[in-house]
């Protein structure tokens, strides 16, 4: 006799895996811009431009003008300056304005400056683009020559920058230096002065300064 079995095979039900993060409906959300960057690019096309007006030399000054900011939420903006390229220790709030006088600078030295723009949150764009500026000293040195006159005058001569005003000043003891006149340079930047005062000291010393810029 033949004995016969069935054989059941147990079928487990496959466990349900969670969906992959691929596989979701998933939507990374935008990172917003910050206001800054936007800034930066309006101020990266603004050039910083650098001109000496006419008071600009005696007064140690330097004239600063830009073009206006596109951006409609420009509250002002800020000049910072420096003795070295890329440091700038000073700043001026010059306002809305396009232009700006910065005052103080010492005579003989270079200057660098830039621009930035701020909105009314206060939120402040990149540097713009630097400008330079050397300030000329406000004394010309010039070579005088003394010649005799009738009298014991002294006639000074010299050669300087033509239509400008010169000061002709003594001392006699390099302390104290008056102005004894002033003098004109013609067309052919010669200067000459007479000083017919100059028999009344046993010894006097000369020296010039440029009046004009």
């Amino acid at each position: 006799m033949t004995n016969c079995y069935e054989r059941k095979t147990k079928q487990t039900r496959a466990a349900k895996l969670p969906a992959r993060a691929s596989q979701r409906n998933y939507r990374p959300q935008p990172r917003p811009q910050p206001r800054l960057a936007r800034m930066a690019g309006f101020l990266g096309a603004m050039l910083l431009a650098l001109t000496l007006c006419p008071s600009a030399r005696s007064a140690q000054s330097a004239s600063l003008s830009w073009d206006a900011s596109p951006d409609l939420t420009v509250a002002g903006y800020n000049v910072y300056y420096g003795r070295a390229s890329g440091v700038y220790t000073n700043m001026v709030a010059v306002g809305n304005q396009l232009s700006a006088v910065i005052s103080g600078l010492d005579e003989g030295g270079t200057y660098y400056f830039v621009l930035t723009a701020f909105d009314a949150l206060g939120l402040e764009s990149i540097y713009s683009n630097e400008a330079s500026y050397f300030v000329p000293p406000s004394v010309t040195a010039m070579n005088l020559q003394i010649g005799g006159a009738a009298g014991g005058a002294f006639v000074l001569t010299g050669a300087g920058l033509s239509g400008h005003t010169y000061e002709i000043q003594a001392t006699t003891n390099f302390t104290d230096w008056t102005v004894i006149g002033t003098q004109a340079v013609g067309p052919d930047g010669v200067l000459s002065f007479n000083d017919s005062t100059a028999p009344n000291f046993p010894n006097r010393f000369y020296r010039t300064r440029d009046t004009q810029p």
